[in-house]
């Protein structure tokens, strides 16, 4: 119940024309957090990290698939620099990377051909709880287009359920691969 000028003043709006504008919202709740499964796919869980909501650039990405071996990808890139990261990303994220930095192209080349060694038995749906990591793929491809057989699906959650799982597999959150396992742990459960 702020008073509209305020309103309009801390979403930057313009002037209102008139006298009794009034602004309206819209409360949307949010899409349900669950993965309906279909059993001839691969689901490859996703998350990453970058240095800060501000300037970001990817540091590290990492990938869990859904069959019961857990193929997993991880990849922490050499192109970024610590003077751009975050207090959080400096506190949370780079004391978990593990030193292997290697250049985007050869990044990128990973990740394509291991996303086609996940498609070779099924289609793909990448998974991810969050925006962020569909621009991380396109960061790190430099391109918005994903791995030729492979979909996008996002599937919000709350942070508790991520920190839940995570403490359930004795994982550390804000590392991108355990981040990707502790999704993949929330929307399907421990590995059949």
């Amino acid at each position: 119940d702020l008073p509209a000028h305020e309103v309009s003043a801390k979403l930057a709006l313009p002037d209102g024309r008139y006298f009794d504008e009034v602004l309206l919202f819209r409360v949307v709740a949010p899409p349900v957090a669950q993965l309906e499964r279909v059993d001839d796919r691969v689901y490859v869980f996703v998350d990453s990290e970058f240095t800060s909501l501000a300037e970001p650039r990817l540091i590290s990405i990492g990938a869990v698939a859904s069959d019961p071996a857990a193929r997993f990808f991880y990849c922490e890139l050499n192109d970024w620099s610590a003077q751009h990261c975050s207090e959080f990303v400096c506190e949370s994220v780079l004391p978990r990377l593990q030193g292997s930095a290697v250049p985007r192209p050869v990044a990128a080349e990973a990740f394509e051909r291991w996303i086609a060694e996940c498609a070779a038995t099924a289609p793909v749906t990448i998974v991810s709880d969050s925006g962020f990591d569909r621009w991380a793929l396109a960061e790190l491809l430099g391109r918005e287009d994903l791995p030729a057989g492979a979909e996008w699906r996002r599937v919000p959650l709350e942070v508790e359920r991520l920190d839940d799982s995570a403490s359930a597999l004795g994982l550390h959150r804000h590392h991108a691969l355990d981040d990707a396992r502790a999704l993949r742990h929330a929307l399907l459960g421990p590995i059949r």
